[in-house]
């Protein structure tokens, strides 16, 4: 008998633990659509600066970027990226990045855009880590599920996982990798 109360006592707490932690999910998600609203919003307090100018802007467009996947809009997406290639037209040290930029603003399919993203993200990280960082910090972030379970990895401002593989379906599914900081 003491044994089937305390069994409904442990049910009890795993039930209400589960649901505080979808509530805070919930909570991140509006959270998340705010301040994704504004890019100055997510970069204020951590802006990354890299000692190339050109890079540091580059970054800044990739977060919108990333953001944009992370709300799934896949428009705003080919927009930004359409932004990103041009930033970039008179750089060959970058021509991946464009290339892949220009892949993602060549289409409105979600699938495709994050997936060229991927590419896009692996470039950045080597761009980005092969840069000496004045201030700010970037996070590698990584996602196991992401291209079919292949796993993919991208740059953050910030620490908290906002995942733009797979958006609101599974916006906190990966973690932070690496810091990318002054050294």
């Amino acid at each position: 008998m003491m044994f089937k109360h305390f069994f409904y006592l442990l049910l009890g707490v795993s039930v209400i633990s589960c649901n505080q932690t979808e509530n805070k999910s919930e909570e991140k998600v509006t959270v998340s659509a705010d301040s994704t609203r504004n890019n100055s919003t997510i970069l204020a307090g951590n802006d990354l600066k890299v000692e190339n100018a050109a890079l540091t802007d580059i970054y800044a467009t990739y977060i919108q970027l990333k953001d944009d996947l992370v709300k799934s809009d896949s428009k705003e997406a080919a927009n930004v990226s359409a932004k990103l290639a041009g930033q970039l037209k008179d750089n060959n040290d970058y021509l991946k990045i464009v290339e892949k930029a220009n892949d993602i603003s060549k289409t409105d399919d979600l699938k495709k855009q994050r997936l060229y993203f991927s590419d896009l993200s692996d470039e950045m990280i080597k761009a980005v880590k092969a840069s000496k960082v004045e201030s700010g910090k970037a996070f590698v972030q990584y996602c196991p599920m992401a291209k079919n379970g292949e796993g993919a990895y991208w740059l953050a401002s910030e620490k908290e996982i906002r995942n733009p593989y797979y958006g609101d379906e599974m916006l906190n599914c990966g973690d932070v990798k690496e810091e990318i900081t002054k050294k």
